[in-house]
């Protein structure tokens, strides 16, 4: 990929920059770059908890609620169970796409470090100058095919989470009103 898409100053900051302190930048950019993986990595690992979680306790509520509504007209079960089990569709949905997005993150986190960390070693000057933008200008990055993928998937399991979330809170509305609504057997 060609420098040509980055801004003028930046071109102008790296031609003028010295072997030494291309690789000093190179260096910088790869630590900040594992420690932003750090975060990401946390906060996939704690999206991830909270699905399960939150599909078992609609799971639960499912389990535990249907006892309480045998009793029940069907369109009230079926208003009271509905949201709990699309919820748990959601939430597992959810945890399979945000492997989907943290295994492409990774992998993507991967070759932009692994560049990085050759670029520190480089002899040439107008090499490392050449391969920064792929990494660090944010128009070639946002407009890469595979970046492009990652961000349909990133939606798609963003989507779900909240979807996950909402569906759990309108099962427990519908189980609180099922229990405060008197219904005839």
């Amino acid at each position: 990929m060609g420098t040509d898409s980055t801004t003028p100053d930046v071109q102008r900051w790296l031609q003028g920059e010295s072997l030494k302190h291309l690789r000093q930048f190179c260096r910088a950019t790869a630590v900040s770059f594992q420690e932003a993986r750090k975060i990401a990595v946390a906060s996939h690992d704690n999206s991830q908890k909270l699905m399960v979680w939150l599909g078992g306790l609609m799971g639960a509520g499912t389990l535990s609620s249907y006892g309480l509504l045998i009793q029940a007209p069907p369109a009230t079960r079926l208003m009271v169970l509905l949201p709990w089990i699309a919820g748990i569709f959601s939430a597992t949905l959810c945890t399979v796409l945000g492997g989907e997005v943290a295994e492409r993150n990774g992998q993507r986190h991967f070759m932009r470090h692994s560049l990085l960390k050759l670029l520190q070693i480089q002899d040439d000057r107008e090499r490392i100058i050449k391969s920064l933008p792929s990494i660090l200008d944010p128009t070639i990055v946002a407009n890469d095919p595979e970046s492009v993928a990652l961000n349909r998937w990133t939606n798609a399991a963003e989507v779900t989470f909240y979807l996950a979330h909402i569906l759990f809170m309108m099962g427990i509305a519908a189980a609180a009103t099922s229990l405060i609504v008197p219904w005839k057997p």
